[in-house]
């Protein structure tokens, strides 16, 4: 299935009417998807090519890849999980630029210390990531805690810590797989956390965190 061909399906399957603009923050990975297509019409190349060249090769992502939508493998070594007793680990990444995406631990790590840094970003760009819209947050999004709106218009979610500091990052998944990254402004503290969750009560399948005090 092509990016296209996936985005046809689901704005085909839409219903209901959408809020007002401005008033209600909706997470949705079309968002990314359509933003893929932006770039590929924008730069004439695959989207693939422009994040290997503008993100990937430049920040030394040396185990980051985005796979073809038909290529379900995954370069060793790796972890296996399962789900319902079924070794899932090897899954057609149909995400494509909505979380297509394959990576270790340290490359996350590494992204978001260039991001945090504002090494990735012009100034502008850079201020979005951070900037966390006043709106109240969709009862579908069951990242944000409470009724406020809890990602930020560049696409990072916050997370407010009993220290009262937020941490911000991102999390995604697959049947499976649970993933994440995270970390505070000044990265004194970072971790990057990749999960089987499967229910049986020893969800825990590995956690390879980066860690900063």
């Amino acid at each position: 299935m092509t990016p296209e061909d996936f985005l046809r399906d689901m704005f085909a399957a839409a219903t209901g009417t959408p809020p007002t603009p401005g008033s209600e923050q909706q997470y949705n990975g079309l968002n990314s998807f359509v933003l893929g297509l932006i770039v590929e019409k924008a730069t004439r190349h695959s989207f693939t090519t422009e994040l290997e060249r503008r993100i990937i090769r430049p920040r030394h992502l040396h185990h980051t890849s985005l796979p073809d939508a038909d290529d379900p493998t995954i370069p060793s070594p790796h972890a296996v999980v399962h789900l319902d007793g079924q070794d899932v680990t090897e899954q057609s990444p149909y995400p494509w630029a909505g979380g297509g995406m394959i990576s270790t631990a340290a490359d996350p790590d590494r992204f978001m210390i260039a991001l945090f840094r504002g090494s990735l970003l012009p100034p502008a760009q850079q201020k979005l990531a951070f900037e966390v819209p006043n709106a109240k947050s969709a009862a579908g999004n069951s990242n944000c805690v409470g009724q406020a709106a809890c990602y930020s218009i560049g696409g990072l979610l916050r997370h407010q810590l009993p220290s009262g500091e937020y941490a911000w990052g991102k999390t995604g998944s697959r049947p499976g797989w649970d993933n994440g990254f995270f970390a505070i402004r000044d990265l004194r503290h970072r971790v990057v956390y990749s999960l089987n969750p499967t229910g049986t009560g020893n969800d825990l399948l590995y956690i390879n965190a980066g860690l900063a005090d």
